[in-house]
């Protein structure tokens, strides 16, 4: 390590591991994890990681890094083969490690059935557009989330709703304001798939979204 060339934090715990990447880009688990301590000083540090050892199948390398040996995030994707790499202080990716108890993934899908829609009525339990022209209780049942602004994230089922406003079955913490977006989708996710390795392929089938197996009125 080095106290110069570098943004990493003086007098900090680093730890560092690596995975090897195949020609298919199936990644192996993590190497063992180094330890490293940078010098006593600012924000100037840097690490250099040595004696890295690649199986001969290997064709790239990720680096991961992390401020405890329980919870790294990769610095670094697909770097070539070598026996060192230097950490100048690589901003954090949002990527975690291979995960060994890995086994499938399951993928679930549902219809959007209102496309996202900028809110220019909210309350606690209410949200809308005035240029909405819907038909009075089309989408009882679906569920209303909001994508963006103030509330990003939540998901309400709709009790009920009129030509330009829905309302939740309970009170949106926190409420919608003139920032949000919203969309609504059907009110259950459907099975798609399941499988161990990508590319996972879907099949997707139109049904009548407003009959009874959506538990969706027609009208």
């Amino acid at each position: 390590m080095s106290a110069t060339g570098g943004t990493l934090g003086g007098s900090s715990n680093y730890f560092y591991a690596v995975s090897a990447i195949d020609g298919s880009d199936g990644e192996s688990p993590l190497s063992f994890i180094a330890q490293a301590r940078t010098a006593a000083g600012g924000d100037t540090s840097s690490v250099v990681v040595n004696g890295i050892g690649l199986p001969a199948a290997a064709a790239t390398f990720n680096m991961y890094r992390g401020t405890t040996a329980h919870q790294l995030f990769r610095i670094a994707s697909s770097q070539p083969p070598a026996v060192s790499f230097t950490d100048t202080g690589l901003p954090i990716q949002a990527i975690l490690p291979p995960d060994p108890q890995f086994d499938h993934v399951n993928i679930y899908w549902r219809w959007e059935l209102l496309p996202e829609t900028a809110a220019t009525s909210h309350s606690a339990t209410t949200i809308g557009n005035s240029a909405l022209q819907l038909a009075t209780n089309q989408y009882t049942g679906a569920t209303v989330r909001i994508t963006r602004g103030t509330g990003a994230g939540q998901e309400r089922p709709v009790k009920v709703n009129d030509g330009n406003t829905i309302t939740v079955s309970s009170v949106w913490t926190p409420a919608p304001d003139a920032t949000s977006f919203f969309v609504i989708s059907e009110g259950s996710w459907r099975f798609g798939a399941r499988g161990s390795a990508s590319p996972i392929p879907i099949s997707v089938v139109r049904a009548n979204w407003c009959g009874a197996a959506d538990q969706r009125p027609c009208g």
